[in-house]
This record gives C-alpha cells, structure tokens and sequence, in this order.
C-alpha cells in the first residue's frame, strides 16, 4: 500500500479502486485499518501537485480527523476543478478554512492522545505545525493556540454582560479564508442555490432573509478570491426542506452578505453523523438508511436546491426533521 502512488494524467477513480482493492485484500487477511488511518494514506499517495490542495483538507477536517468518505470526496471535486480548468498545476480549491476552530477536548484525554499519537501516526506529518509523529487532530501546538483564542472569546463575553438582549455580539477576531476560484463568477445559479462543499469548516450564506433564529455581531472577515475582505455580519439557524420531504436544521450559519454562494460544509454533516455519497454527478446525503437531501453536479460544483422554512425555530425533532 505504501509504494502505491497517484500520478496526474490518469483517472482519479481507478486510483481510489486501486487503493480500495488493497484495503479489501488486507481486511481479508483480517489487517483492518481505522477510518482515519485510511483518509489519511489516501491523502499520501496524492503527489506534489496536489499539495495544497492536501493541507487544505487535512486542515479543514472536524477535529482535524479525514475520514476515508471526505477524502474521497475531496480528491474526486479536486479532479472535476482541474478538469474544468485544463490544468492540474493550479491548485487553489473551494475552502472555508477558520484559523482556530473550536475542538473538542475531555479531561483525561490528553495523555492518552499523545500516546496514541506517537505509535500509529510516526510516520505523519503534521499539516499544522510540520512536525512528524502526530496529526493535526493531536497538535499540542494547535491546541495552545486555540486555549490562547478561548481566553480571549471569554474576556469578549464578559464584556457583553449586562447589555440588554438587542446588543450586537462581538465574539471574536477569527478570520475565515474563502478561496473562490474566478471562473465561478459564471456558475448559473439563484439565491436559494447552496454548494455542497468538502473542503468548508462551515456553513455560510449571503442570505439574511433565510434566518429562523438571527445574531447580528462582529464575528470576524472572510478573505475573498480577490483578497478583498468582507465581514461576517451574524450567525444564526437556517432550515432547509429537501424534496426527499425531510427537513434538514444548519446551526451557526456564517453571514457574510458579500459572499456570491451559500455553502453547506461536508465536514460538519460528516461530523453530525451524515454520510455524504459523491458520484456520477449526484450528491446524497444520508443517516443509516434515511435519504435526508440530494443534489446535482452543476460545472465542477455539487449544487442543490432546498426550500427555506422561516417558521421551524423552536420545533422538537421528530422523524422528518433533523438537526445538525
């Protein structure tokens, strides 16, 4: 597995069958792998070329973990953006990428990860620090960094106390970066259009009127294509019908009103527990055997187009709705 390497020029789906097949032969020899071991091999056999598109996803991933199904999904995007383009040299990609994302962290935890961390992942190189021995799901230096971003939101709620319960927020300095390629000024699309997007930490949309539940604030700036800034005006919840009849809620929906597409980050439907399927042109989304929302590739982009229902705020789950 280790010698197995993806070369541009030939089809990215003949090297993800490759890689599955010895994935398969392997656990038929009863040799299993973790999922994250897998997405994370996936991403090595990708060659220089491809680097930044790499550390872009290995970057965006929940919690710093790539699962096997976001690989995939990444590197086969990555494919139809360089097909669209004629070149396989230009690697920027469709990312919402936040500099001290919020993680995880139980008590008891830490020594545990560092000890798993020096066995299996030895041979890894972190993509936020460089180090070998760790990911970035186990970078101490990530997580001084965002103890640092988390004393410092504290001190900026503090000093919201007391307001009355109309004062704007102001939580953070965090800046997101959208990398847009330029081509996409010509997408057809309209504003009910969200892009599917594996390489976003979060949702996002230039849509106020699409809002259950709204907070307006100083939540940072996003960095466009044209690396011109634009702020995040609030957040709130969106909820979204599909045509499957299901009802889907996005909690912490970035607004950025100068932002041209509504993005729905893979990455958290993953990390909620949803299975994002990614293939001949057609996106599905599901939970076990629940078909929750589908979608359509539209140029080099997975497209769809759910309703917007204004009035689901405070509605308790039920079978046909579900929250993320």
């Amino acid at each position: 597995m280790m010698s197995l390497k993806f070369h541009d020029g030939t089809r990215v789906t003949d090297h993800l069958n490759s890689f599955q097949g010895i994935i398969n032969q392997l656990a038929g020899m009863s040799i299993k792998f973790e999922d994250e071991i897998q997405g994370l091999w996936l991403l090595g056999t990708l060659p220089d070329s491809w680097e930044t598109f790499r550390i872009s996803l290995s970057n965006s991933g929940p919690d710093g973990i790539i699962t096997m199904e976001l690989a995939k999904g990444g590197i086969l995007n990555e494919e139809m953006r360089r097909k669209s383009q004629g070149s396989s040299s230009h690697s920027d990609v469709l990312v919402t990428e936040g500099r001290g994302r919020s993680q995880s962290r139980g008590p008891g935890n830490k020594g545990k990860h560092r000890n798993k961390s020096k066995g299996k992942f030895a041979d890894f190189e972190c993509y936020h620090c460089g180090r070998k021995g760790h990911t970035i799901r186990f970078c101490r230096q990530l997580k001084k960094e965002k103890k640092k971003n988390d004393y410092n939101n504290q001190k900026d709620h503090k000093k919201d106390e007391g307001g009355n319960g109309n004062a704007e927020i102001n939580t953070t300095t965090e800046e997101f970066l959208i990398c847009c390629d330029l081509d996409m000024i010509n997408i057809a699309h309209d504003d009910s259009s969200w892009v599917v997007d594996s390489g976003a930490t979060c949702h996002v949309t230039s849509q106020r009127g699409f809002y259950s539940s709204y907070t307006p604030g100083n939540f940072g700036n996003v960095r466009m294509g044209n690396n011109g800034l634009s702020k995040i005006a609030g957040i709130g919840d969106i909820c979204l019908k599909f045509d499957t009849g299901i009802e889907l809620v996005l909690h912490n929906v970035k607004h950025v009103p100068d932002m041209r597409l509504n993005l729905i980050s893979v990455g958290l439907l993953d990390d909620d527990g949803y299975s994002n399927n990614f293939g001949n042109g057609i996106w599905k989304l599901t939970r076990g055997s629940l078909i929750v929302a589908r979608g359509k590739r539209c140029s080099k982009l997975y497209m769809t187009h759910p309703k917007i229902f204004k009035d689901r705020v405070n509605v308790v789950v039920n079978t046909d709705m579900t929250d993320l």
